[in-house]
């Protein structure tokens, strides 16, 4: 049976934000036709048996290794039935009522809109973001030298849509078509930058994204990728730089490279004074991108034989 939305949820080794995600879900939306299919990146936890006995009308798809978010996606889109298809992280909770219903009417009324997306809220209850704006060099300086904290648009006292660059792929609903018209998630992105990548070859194709602040979703904001963050920053780093070689040409990918490089260097200092913050996933983090931690690994591999 066909449904009019398709809420494709992402899991890794997230199992209480999972089904409190899902809850979130049913909780908000009871007179809107839905499915849930929850995409499961080989998790090591009881993810997917505490999803079934909770949950069994969820359609789950088990991957047999970590596949990525932007693939993930994917295979969750493949099998979905919906005419508008929102992918979620599971560390999201809907907050507001009837944010399916909001957003179909958005599609009916605006032609041209693709993609939607709504205000992401931290759980301290500060505003994480209303949209963003697409990076580029220039941002990035500004960003890594400390003149901005992101590329973040303050919409959060704004009524109605809003026009934006791209939203985050934590909350992003777009209808079927512009995945098939723009060729779905680009699986070269493992994690980051891929919600960017879509709205940004969704645009090219004539789609326009928004963005309703009334549509409120609690983000825990990296909940599953703290447990590995100096990874996590190079993912960060590769995926933004192949956004801009996509986007700006090979050069700008270049500059953007030692941009943040300088960025990590900048960061270390305020790390070791800040409790919060630990230096050594900066340096951790340099030593990834700059490779010298793929030397040391051949290094005791080949001592160990």
């Amino acid at each position: 049976m066909s449904a009019l939305f398709s809420i494709i949820i992402v899991n890794w080794n997230a199992v209480d934000l999972l089904i409190r995600c899902v809850s979130s879900i049913y909780d908000k939306n009871n007179s809107t036709d839905f499915e849930i299919i929850v995409v499961d990146n080989f998790s090591e936890d009881e993810s997917i048996h505490a999803l079934a006995k909770k949950f069994p009308d969820v359609k789950i798809v088990v991957n047999s290794s970590n596949i990525g978010y932007a693939a993930a996606c994917n295979r969750g889109a493949r099998i979905a039935a919906g005419e508008f298809l929102l992918f979620m992280n599971n560390d999201t909770m809907m907050m507001s009522d009837s944010p399916l219903m909001q957003m179909k009417q958005i599609f009916e009324t605006h032609k041209r809109v693709g993609v939607v997306g709504g205000a992401l809220i931290l759980p301290n209850g500060h505003v994480q973001t209303v949209g963003r704006y697409f990076l580029n060099l220039r941002r990035l300086v500004l960003q890594q030298l400390f003149f901005i904290k992101s590329t973040t648009i303050n919409n959060a006292g704004r009524t109605g849509i809003v026009a934006v660059d791209y939203v985050d792929g934590a909350f992003l609903c777009c209808r079927r078509c512009v995945l098939q018209d723009i060729g779905f998630w680009d699986e070269h992105y493992f994690m980051f930058a891929e919600d960017m990548d879509l709205c940004w070859r969704a645009l090219a194709a004539n789609w326009r994204t928004v963005v309703s602040p009334e549509i409120r979703i609690q983000h825990e904001h990296g909940a599953s990728v703290k447990k590995v963050l100096p990874r996590m920053i190079v993912q960060s780093i590769y995926s933004n730089s192949r956004f801009i070689e996509e986007a700006y040409g090979p050069v700008h990918r270049f500059f953007a490279r030692i941009l943040y490089l300088v960025g990590l260097c900048l960061r270390i200092p305020l790390a070791i004074t800040r409790p919060d913050k630990k230096a050594g996933d900066y340096f951790h983090a340099i030593f990834q991108l700059l490779g010298f931690e793929q030397h040391v690994h051949k290094a005791k591999n080949l001592s160990n034989r």
